[in-house]
């Protein structure tokens, strides 16, 4: 049963992330994430948060540790430290709590989180927050986004999506969960065709973003590189055994392969690589089409990029360069 669990995390949150201003950033050893805000910029590593100027990229702070009570964050390989930046506090989600602290790195106060075991990726919307959950019903798994009020009591499921995994059924290798952004009242998330949902807090649906995408084959040589992060992931590789034969390869990548929205813009990012660059459809939040543009972001793998995050028409990555240092570079949309 342990395992189980274990895998169902897994399958939950893995299938979900050069060039100017490089920068090696000394004082991080294995960064997962990336997140900005108007002066500063943060990231997580293991159950540390850094920050940093985004003038200077002087860190300012890092703090957390490992443990159960307040100011302390429990995570696992499969279930790591999941940040937010809102306007006015960093929000932390960490296995069974979600905790607040001011961007001075303050702690505020925390929530205990017993929503089910699979929950969480807490965002603020309106007064409330929307939250990603497994949904187990008549012997079938869903993904479910809820809503939820301050207190991070359930109001009302708001999108609801087959998972790609199934008890008893072959596992789609490159099958993702509905990565979602909240901004300014809205919460919007992908579906498994690349459609942009749009939903506010009471349910109320706007017209979906559908763009019409040009369909990637997986071709032998990606079917070896995903095989090869199944056996070689430091968090996956131990179950490779059971994966081993109950993968089953889909004729193509999804449509998209992670989506952000900022500053008003819808940033979707898919599995299209030419010459070490990254392709980004790109709509307005209205559901304008405003170009596509292609991005050059550092692979960790097949699977992800290394972490980037998007501020004012910049893409921010942070990646481990060829002196095995972590470098953060800035890349201007163009």
């Amino acid at each position: 049963m342990k395992q189980t669990i274990y895998l169902l995390i897994i399958v939950f949150v893995v299938f979900p992330v050069f060039g100017q201003g490089g920068k090696v950033l000394e004082d991080l050893l294995n960064p997962l994430s990336v997140e900005i805000d108007r002066s500063q910029i943060y990231f997580t590593e293991g159950t540390n948060i850094y920050i940093y100027s985004l003038d200077d990229l002087t860190l300012l702070k890092k703090f957390g540790k490992a443990g159960s009570g307040p100011q302390e964050f429990l995570v696992q390989p499969q279930v790591p430290l999941l940040l937010n930046v809102s306007r006015d506090y960093l929000i932390v989600n960490s296995q069974g709590k979600v905790s607040f602290w001011k961007k001075d790195g303050t702690y505020i106060r925390e929530n205990k989180v017993q929503v089910g075991v699979f929950s969480g990726f807490f965002k603020p919307l309106s007064d409330g927050y929307v939250g990603l959950r497994i949904i187990l019903e008549d012997g079938i798994m869903y993904f479910g986004a809820d809503y939820y009020d301050k207190d991070f009591k359930k109001i009302k499921l708001l999108f609801k999506q087959k998972h790609f995994f199934q008890q008893g059924k072959k596992m789609n290798p490159v099958g993702r969960i509905p990565f979602f952004s909240t901004w300014k009242g809205k919460v919007y998330i992908e579906d498994e065709h690349g459609v942009i949902h749009i939903f506010d807090k009471t349910g109320k649906e706007y017209k979906p973003v559908s763009h019409k995408f040009k369909p990637i084959k997986i071709n032998s040589d990606h079917k070896k590189r995903i095989l090869d992060f199944f056996k070689n992931d430091p968090g996956i590789k131990q179950f490779w055994s059971f994966f081993k034969d109950n993968l089953e390869f889909p004729k193509n990548f999804s449509n998209i392969q992670n989506s952000i929205v900022v500053d008003d813009m819808i940033y979707m990012q898919t599995y299209r690589r030419d010459n070490g660059k990254v392709e980004f459809i790109i709509y307005n939040v209205d559901g304008k089409y405003i170009g596509t543009r292609m991005i050059p972001l550092k692979e960790m793998n097949i699977i992800r990029l290394y972490p980037y995050m998007i501020s004012k028409g910049k893409f921010y990555q942070i990646f481990e360069n060829e002196d095995e240092e972590w470098e953060l570079s800035i890349i201007p949309v163009r």
